[in-house]
């Protein structure tokens, strides 16, 4: 019997990734691919797989509130949903148990191990990571009320997550097919091991940079390459504009110099605001707006076109996180016209 497979996930090339390891099985089939968790759902309900491969972090709806959904279905009593993400947390493993998934893997698993997964969970059978396992334990031994951590360093800790955690998932995946395909489809390796460079040498630029936040003053200078700061707008506009996406940088007031982490905060959420404009709007341009006063300074990101419907996601929690971890204020919203602006306020200290 064949495994009818829905890959849902919001990365095009860990979509295609999996497809390809998949695929050569001959005991499976991807069925189809969903970018979010409302495509998951629909694609779902006209295909019937057997098994949702479902990632958890996707723009518009998100994994869990899909996997709730298919599951409460008694047209899909016979699909069973298999969690695939970068973040095994005891919070996410306890709802998606309870939204009715069959099993829960992290996107560091091996090749082989996620398709005796996958054959486990289309099975009938439940399956948890041993890293889930832990987790959803330590979420009912652990005491509560750990100490605080220093602002810059609980920062630090989120950003190496943030900007590492999604390259070395997508690579663990590229290496894992490579290796996998090396013994049946040797011609298609290449082509993998070629996007597994790319993704290693953005993940390597991300963590030197974001490990330079860790110098204490007076600490000698070693040669990592210092945090993304609003100096880098210059070079992500130019990104964005390669992408098909012109950015118009207004500066108001006289600029101050920030400190690391606002200085991070404020590149972070231009940075994530200008990704969903890329995303979410049907537009070329956007403006970004950078507002100095003697104690604050107001980022404002706009979107110069329609936008397409969106519930709030993990990209504005995100950012309304950053902004408050620095001290700040965050705020997005609708606009007459479908314009969509994002509004951050954050200290500026001295």
């Amino acid at each position: 019997m064949t495994i009818r497979i829905l890959l849902a996930d919001d990365q095009a090339l860990l979509r295609t990734t999996f497809r390809m390891l998949i695929e050569a099985n001959d005991d499976m089939a991807v069925v189809g691919e969903a970018a979010d968790g409302t495509e998951a759902v629909a694609l779902t309900r006209v295909h019937r797989p057997d098994l949702v491969l479902m990632d958890i972090r996707m723009p518009g709806t998100n994994g869990l509130d899909a996997t709730t959904t298919i599951c409460a279905d008694p047209n899909l009593a016979a699909t069973r949903v298999l969690i695939l993400t970068t973040f095994e947390t005891d919070e996410y493993v306890a709802k998606a148990l309870r939204a009715g998934a069959s099993g829960f893997l992290g996107k560091d698993v091996a090749a082989d191990a996620l398709l005796a997964g996958i054959r486990t969970v289309a099975a009938g059978d439940a399956l948890l990571s041993p890293t889930a396992t832990k987790a959803l334990i330590a979420r009912f031994v652990a005491t509560p009320d750990p100490a605080p951590l220093e602002r810059l360093t609980a920062l630090t800790a989120r950003e190496l997550h943030d900007v590492v955690a999604h390259h070395l998932a997508l690579a663990n995946a590229q290496a894992g097919t490579a290796a996998y395909l090396a013994r049946s489809h040797p011609d298609q390796v290449q082509r993998i091991l070629t996007d597994l460079a790319g993704t290693t040498s953005a993940a390597l630029r991300e963590m030197k940079a974001t490990v330079g936040l860790l110098r204490r003053p007076g600490e000698q200078t070693s040669p990592l390459e210092p945090a993304p700061g609003l100096d880098q707008l210059p070079a992500l506009t130019a990104g964005f504009a390669s992408a098909g996406l012109d950015v118009a940088v207004t500066v108001d007031g006289d600029e101050r110099r920030l400190s690391p982490d606002v200085d991070l905060t404020a590149f972070r959420i231009v940075q994530e605001a200008l990704t969903n404009v890329t995303k979410h709007a049907a537009t070329g341009t956007a403006s970004v707006r950078l507002s100095y006063a003697a104690d604050r300074l107001t980022i404002t990101v706009t979107n110069d076109g329609a936008t397409k419907p969106m519930s709030p996601g993990f990209g504005l929690l995100g950012m309304r996180e950053r902004a408050h971890s620095a001290g700040g204020h965050f705020h997005a919203g609708g606009h007459p016209g479908g314009r969509f602006t994002v509004t951050t306020d954050l200290p500026i200290l001295t």
